[in-house]
């Protein structure tokens, strides 16, 4: 999460460097950078799964409706992929809206929104790297991530009703401080599921990821589009984190029902050995 937070910082402020030279300068520096982390994972990263906990490749585990037929026999562990899910679909509301809507409320230049995403990386990198260990340490991976989402909630609520820069500059942390809500919930789905099965846990999660990275920038963008046109029957630039607040609120549902399903495990593992 910190290193997510580092690149959040630099990202911006690169990909408004580039976009002086071309617009279309910031996607072949991005492209290059992800060439680079492919050649880096593929020869200089270590496997981190032990031997012990390593299972042979299966063709029906490798797509995302193959690990949900998995843990479908898991199904405390099921909610809270689908919470994360939904919790997701709502995050994506910043990078499809954020520039946009920048533009549209606050009439901002792209130096501004590349600032402005940098601030929220520094955010990202102090909570990430600072405080979401000590806060699963102490009042457990539960009451971290149930905080999280709340928080979530209010700076989405916060940003769509926010009528002047300044807000949006001073809601930046409240934001940030939301992070802490899914490196939580990620503790709880790791200490619920066997270790020969982390891999199948994580994709299931990227998989959940990567469809609201699909389908919510088509929500949201329509959403600030319908709000901010020139003929909109209600001129509101904030809706698509307004609806996004909503959202993030409904994961509380899947989220209470992984609670329920758990029971006595939650209990045990509300201090996680392997939080960190």
């Amino acid at each position: 999460g910190a290193a997510f937070g580092i690149g959040f910082i630099v990202g911006p402020l690169l990909g408004a460097g580039f976009s002086v030279i071309s617009p279309r300068a910031p996607f072949f520096a991005a492209a290059g950078l992800a060439a680079i982390n492919f050649l880096y994972g593929w020869f200089v990263l270590p496997e981190s799964l032990a031997k012990e906990n390593r299972r042979s490749f299966d063709w029906r585990r490798a797509n995302p409706l193959g690990a949900f037929q998995h843990f479908r026999r898991l199904p405390k562990v099921v909610w809270f992929i689908l919470a994360a899910g939904i919790f997701g679909f709502a995050h994506a509301v910043y990078p499809s809206t954020w520039n946009f809507h920048c533009k549209i409320r606050y009439g901002w230049e792209d130096w501004e929104i590349g600032l402005s995403l940098a601030l929220v990386g520094v955010g990202a990198a102090v909570v990430q790297a600072g405080l979401v260990g000590v806060l699963v340490r102490r009042i457990g991976p539960f009451k971290t991530a149930w905080i999280g989402i709340l928080i979530n909630a209010t700076a989405l609520t916060s940003f769509a009703l926010a009528a002047r820069p300044w807000m949006a500059y001073a809601i930046i942390p409240l934001s940030a401080l939301g992070g802490i809500g899914g490196p939580a919930m990620n503790t709880m789905m790791s200490n619920l599921t066997p270790k020969n099965s982390q891999g199948e846990l994580h994709g299931a999660n990227a998989s959940l990821g990567a469809l609201a990275m699909v389908f919510s920038p088509i929500v949201m963008t329509q959403t600030l589009h319908n709000f901010s046109k020139v003929d909109a029957p209600t001129f509101f630039p904030g809706a698509a984190f307004l609806l996004a607040a909503l959202v993030t609120l409904l994961a509380l549902l899947p989220f209470s029902l992984g609670l329920r399903a758990n029971g006595e495990q939650i209990k045990k593992s509300q201090v996680a050995p392997d939080a960190d």
